[in-house]
């Protein structure tokens, strides 16, 4: 097979036209070759096309993967965070408890030294 170009194409053109018992033999051209190439640049580009929607699709997963780990990532980071406040309010709530008993207790002691005083009052009277 010869090597066709555009120009050579072109110039057989031209030289037919002007002299129509020529062919495209006569100027080198394969006419085989100059019939499958319309073919040929079609596959080419419907291949281009396959491969570009191909890569366009690889994409989208990738960009969609990527979307799905970082919402992965937010959901298990928040999870840290609902951990660490539920150790923080179970530890409030020990605090909490061990408050309400020592004010249980001052108000025990409270009144204990209330009756003290009183007691301490009625054996001043009786001194006196």
């Amino acid at each position: 097979m010869s090597n066709i170009s555009i120009d050579s194409i072109l110039q057989a053109s031209n030289a037919i036209i002007i002299n129509p018992s020529k062919s495209l033999k006569d100027f080198g051209i394969d006419v085989f070759l100059l019939h499958t190439s319309p073919a040929l640049f079609l596959g080419k580009k419907i291949f281009d096309l396959i491969q570009r929607k191909k890569k366009e699709s690889e994409e989208k997963e990738r960009m969609y993967q990527e979307i799905v780990a970082r919402q992965q990532a937010a959901i298990n980071k928040q999870k840290e965070i609902n951990r660490k406040l539920e150790i923080l309010i179970r530890e409030s709530d020990v605090r909490n408890e061990r408050n309400q008993r020592e004010i249980i207790r001052m108000r025990e002691q409270i009144k204990n030294l209330e009756e003290v005083i009183e007691l301490l009052g009625k054996t001043s009277q009786q001194v006196t």
